[in-house]
């Protein structure tokens, strides 16, 4: 995991209450944290970072505590004490009863500070590629603040949060899930404005025993939206999100070739031959607003 810039700046009596730990240990409950760390091998900022011990499936983020120390790590989130505290004097830990939950809510607790318009963007694929396609369209106008690459997990949802500022007008985040109980959790730390679901398929379905119990699970990123954007000539999707629907959320929905819908969309791809790149070329109609526009996309996959 790559340790984003974050932009905190939480002294340690504030943390320990945001996250409802104990802090054990004889450093000055003032001492301020500006940065999250989250992998032992890409230490920048010792003094002012925090440590979170999470535990992986292969690796256990508490093992690494003597060695972030000897780095000059002196901040540490944690589920369990070291069995030889004499040997960190100047440490202070945080500690917890489940450290990716208490890393839940301080990024929680930062997003709430900042009254930025927020786009989840959930599916089972196309996130990345539409969420760095809004960026190009929408940063010249406007400070946005986005997940990186396909940071959209339990760790990286969080990860990518707690770089918001108050510089930032607009934020688009990822919202990715491989398992039941997930998208409640995201939605929680989200608590996006909009929420724009791509295209719905088979990928990354192993956790769902079917494609209904999935997009159930994906429908939970909207419960505090204004706006939804999603495809509507897709049924299942229609059909569920206007089942969950609730007042004074607004749909916006676009389909394929005059189905009726908000936006119609007509695409042409076009290249494909070897060493030519392909496009996807679209004509889109507003019906509602007597709109009609071309747009030409280097990609032609069916985000």
């Amino acid at each position: 995991m790559v340790n984003l810039s974050t932009h905190l700046d939480y002294k340690l009596s504030q943390l320990t209450e945001i996250v409802m730990g104990e802090l054990v240990g004889t450093c000055s409950e003032d001492r301020v944290i500006e940065h999250v760390l989250l992998d032992s091998r890409q230490v920048i900022y010792p003094a002012s970072s925090l440590f979170i011990a999470l535990k992986g499936r292969q690796s256990d983020g508490h093992s690494f505590v003597p060695e972030l120390y000897e780095k000059g790590v002196r901040s540490f989130l944690v589920s369990r004490l070291p069995s030889d505290p004499g040997k960190f004097p100047e440490a202070a830990f945080l500690k917890v009863r489940d450290t990716q939950q208490a890393f839940h809510r301080l990024a929680a607790f930062h997003r709430r500070r900042f009254n930025l318009e927020l786009v989840g963007i959930t599916g089972s694929n196309g996130k990345t590629i539409v969420k760095e396609w809004l960026h190009q369209l929408l940063s010249e106008d406007n400070s946005i603040v986005r997940s990186p690459r396909s940071f959209n997990s339990q760790t990286g949802v969080p990860l990518s949060v707690l770089q918001i500022n108050e510089g930032h007008q607009q934020g688009l985040f990822e919202a990715g899930i491989s398992q039941p109980g997930e998208m409640e959790k995201l939605e929680a730390i989200l608590k996006p404005d909009v929420v724009i679901f791509t295209n719905i398929g088979a990928a990354h379905s192993e956790g769902f025993p079917d494609l209904k119990t999935k997009l159930a699970e994906k429908l939970k990123l909207i419960k505090s939206a204004s706006v939804v954007i999603y495809r509507k000539d897709g049924k299942l999707i229609d059909e569920q999100i206007r089942q969950v629907k609730k007042d004074g959320q607004t749909l916006l929905t676009w389909a394929l070739d005059g189905a009726e819908s908000d936006a119609s969309i007509h695409i042409q791809k076009t290249g494909g031959d070897s060493g030519v790149r392909s496009f996807q070329e679209l004509q889109v109609t507003v019906p509602q607003k007597d709109l009609s526009f071309h747009v030409s996309l280097p990609f032609a996959d069916d985000a």
